[in-house]
C-alpha cells in the first residue's frame, strides 16, 4: 500500500510513504487523523489498518464483525473516535485505547450503508442508504437517527463543506449530486454531472 502526500496547489507528490501489508485484497478508503499522524486504509478487505504516518508503519489491524468492504470511514475532528460505517450501522473505534465498539451506532432498516460523514463539531453523523433511497441523521451523542432524507437515487459518497451548512451526496443512479441543507435536513438542490 502506497500513500502519497500531494501539494494542493498543484496536485504534485511531496511524498510517498510505502506500507507492507499482508492480506490485503485492495484498499479504496483512507482518512486522516486531523494531526496527520495516523491514517486509517479500508477497502475490499475485512479490516481497517491504522499507519503511523511519522514513522512509516503499520498498526495492528482492526477487526470488524460486519464490514461491508466497500471502506467509507470518518474520522471525528478532534481525532478521538474513528466511524467505519457497516452494513447495518457504524462501528466506533477510539485510537488513544484501542478499543472497538461494534455496532455502536445501528441504524434500523438499513438497506445498505455506502457512505458516511462527521459535521465539523462532531455532533452529528450522516450515512448514506444506498439501497434505501436517503441519508440517516444520526446524533452522536445519543447514537439514534434523529431524521431521514429522501434522495432517491441510490445516495453513495457523501462530503461536508467546510462549514457544515451543506452535504454533498453522490447518487449513483441518477449520476447527479445532491445537495442537502443540514440546518433543515433537506434537498436544496441537484448538480447533473456529464
Amino acid at each position: 500500500t502506497e500513500i502519497y502526500t500531494l501539494s494542493l496547489h498543484d496536485a504534485l507528490p511531496i511524498s510517498t510513504q510505502v506500507f507492507q501489508t499482508t492480506g490485503t485484497k485492495s484498499a479504496d478508503a483512507m482518512v486522516v487523523s486531523p494531526d496527520s499522524s495516523a491514517a486509517y486504509v479500508g477497502g475490499d478487505i475485512d479490516d481497517v489498518l491504522p499507519y503511523n504516518t511519522v514513522a512509516g508503519t503499520e498498526g495492528g489491524q482492526i477487526a470488524l464483525s460486519r464490514f461491508s468492504g466497500y471502506g467509507p470511514m470518518a474520522m471525528s475532528p478532534d481525532g478521538s473516535t474513528l466511524y467505519i460505517q457497516t452494513v447495518v450501522g457504524v462501528d466506533e473505534y477510539t485510537p488513544a485505547n484501542g478499543k472497538l465498539v461494534q455496532d455502536a451506532i445501528p441504524v434500523s432498516g438499513s438497506q445498505g450503508l455506502w457512505g458516511i460523514a462527521v459535521s465539523p463539531d462532531g455532533s452529528t453523523l450522516y450515512a448514506s442508504d444506498n439501497g434505501g433511497d436517503l441519508v440517516d441523521v444520526i446524533n452522536v451523542a445519543t447514537k439514534t437517527v434523529t431524521s431521514t432524507i429522501a434522495l432517491g437515487n441510490a445516495p453513495n459518497a457523501m462530503v461536508l463543506s467546510p462549514d457544515g451548512s451543506r452535504l454533498y451526496v453522490l447518487e449513483d443512479k441518477a449520476n447527479e449530486i445532491a445537495v442537502i441543507n443540514t440546518a433543515s435536513d433537506t434537498l436544496v438542490t441537484t448538480i447533473s454531472m456529464p
